[in-house]
């Protein structure tokens, strides 16, 4: 099945669940959206009982694709055997590590990585389940097959991982995988014992088979620019826009998502936009203000996006210096 946006999506919440294309509900205001907490969630009619009122947890709701076991294989970046350590609390959610064993698909070289899970209601497209995202219930000194998604984001200091579709496969207890919080068996077509010997034996026959090329990692390429303009010479889009409403606000970095206006363009094309000149901007949290207009240097993180991403943390926005005379003159 092919990635696709199912909606429009910031970058600044894809840690809310890793892997599948997904959209976020939003709640009545950014803020509210990405903060609140509630003992008595509002989450699907079908959902497991313990994600209703039974603790504090996010009342984010999120719609992801459904995707098969064999198809999240083929379409993640990474598949590693690793050795649980350990987690600790990362914005709102878990970082999980793990130590590495064994490299079965990916360019990852690190000797340990961390999973990234973000707390959120699921609802899976084509599927009807629902289930309470980021509560896999890891045990240290088990071995996990890592079915992961790598993401690389200019607001963060190293790569992150995530888990496509909440694939949770333990090597010594192959009765307990399971995959959107069901029964691994319900998803995938490997054979019905799941000895680690024949789970082994069906990834490698999966990845030998692949058919669609993954990238090394998702997300949109940057640079750390020294100045504006080394951050326009390596954008692929330079595009004067106003800032007209804070969309939403980063739970895992200090960022907010803008509603915008596209102005005026000095760089890229953006024919695929068919006119529809209103796009979602991921900025540094502070960078800009609701009614004011911005030149920035971005890139997109596929040839469709509607969500663009700053080419450099640093330099890559810059106030329009005659946005008064615009203003006064009432220019859209």
């Amino acid at each position: 099945m092919k990635r696709k946006a199912v909606f429009l999506l910031a970058l600044t919440v894809l840690l809310a669940l890793g892997g599948c294309s997904l959209r976020i509900v939003p709640a009545e205001t950014p803020e509210r959206e990405t903060t609140e907490k509630t003992e008595t969630p509002e989450a699907p009619e079908n959902a497991p009982d313990q994600a209703r009122g039974k603790e504090e947890i996010s009342t984010t709701i999120v719609t992801i694709e459904y995707h098969t076991f064999e198809e999240t294989v083929s379409q993640c970046t990474d598949i590693l055997v690793g050795m649980y350590l350990g987690e600790e609390e990362a914005g709102g959610g878990r970082k999980c590590a793990f130590s590495l064993e064994e490299r079965l698909k990916g360019g990852t070289e690190a000797e340990t990585v961390c999973v990234y899970l973000q707390r959120a209601h699921v609802c899976a497209t084509e599927h009807s389940g629902a289930y309470l995202s980021g509560e896999l219930p890891f045990v240290p000194g088990t071995r996990y097959l890592l079915i992961l998604e790598r993401h690389r984001s200019v607001f963060y200091e190293t790569d992150r991982y995530l888990l496509p579709g909440d694939v949770f496969l333990p090597l010594e207890g192959g009765d307990e995988a399971r995959m959107y919080d069901e029964p691994m068996e319900k998803h995938w077509a490997c054979p019905a014992s799941g000895s680690e010997r024949e789970i082994m034996d069906y990834i490698r026959k999966l990845i030998a088979e692949g058919e669609t090329s993954s990238p090394e990692a998702y997300g949109a390429p940057f640079i750390e620019a020294q100045s504006f303009e080394e951050a326009e010479a390596a954008a692929e889009l330079v595009l004067r826009v106003r800032a007209e409403a804070l969309f939403l606000t980063g739970r895992t970095a200090p960022t907010e998502t803008w509603a915008c206006r596209i102005l005026d363009s000095r760089k890229g094309d953006l024919d695929y936009l068919k006119g529809d000149m209103d796009v979602l901007v991921t900025l540094p949290a502070g960078a800009a203000e609701e009614g004011r207009e911005y030149w920035i240097c971005v890139n997109k993180p596929d040839e469709t996006s509607r969500i663009f991403v700053p080419v450099s943390r640093e330099n890559g926005i810059r106030e329009a210096e005659d946005q008064t005379d615009r203003q006064n003159e009432g220019v859209d």
